[in-house]
């Protein structure tokens, strides 16, 4: 396995095009996440993990909190991980990005994926109409 961490906005562009080239010639498919960086405090632990004691930090459906003013207003960088291969052949990387400057990096970023996603291929579709009507008349008949 190939780690090779947390980079730099435009070392991680560069190590995306790397990848789906690599991936397009292999014929492999490349794994995209994104999600919330909270950096972890090892001394006093981070509310964002304890949503028993801290439910302002619990944003989904389910937390049930109604009101606005009692949720959390932190802002978060966004963590973001590209990856191709699997087990010892798998390559890594990640990057964080500001919330600020998130706009600029996704342009970038799907200008990128688009430049390099030449391996799809296109579906075939089945005609079904005209070959089912006549095999039920030549089955009727």
């Amino acid at each position: 396995m190939t780690n090779d961490g947390c980079i730099d906005q435009d070392a991680f562009l560069k190590k995306a095009e790397e990848y789906f080239k690599e991936a397009n010639k292999k014929a492999i498919a490349v794994r995209f996440t994104m999600k919330r960086y909270i950096k972890p405090d090892l001394v006093d632990g981070n509310p964002e993990y304890n949503t028993d004691e801290s439910p302002k930090y619990d944003i989904s459906k389910e937390s049930g909190i109604k009101v606005n003013d009692t949720i959390s207003q932190n802002t978060y960088n966004i963590l973001v991980r590209i990856s191709y291969g699997v087990k010892l052949n798998k390559h890594k990387c990640s990057t964080i990005v500001p919330v600020d400057s998130f706009d600029k990096f996704w342009l970038n970023y799907s200008a990128v994926t688009k430049n390099n996603m030449d391996g799809l291929i296109k579906k075939k579709k089945k005609k079904v109409g005209k070959s089912v009507s006549k095999n039920k008349i030549k089955k009727g008949q």
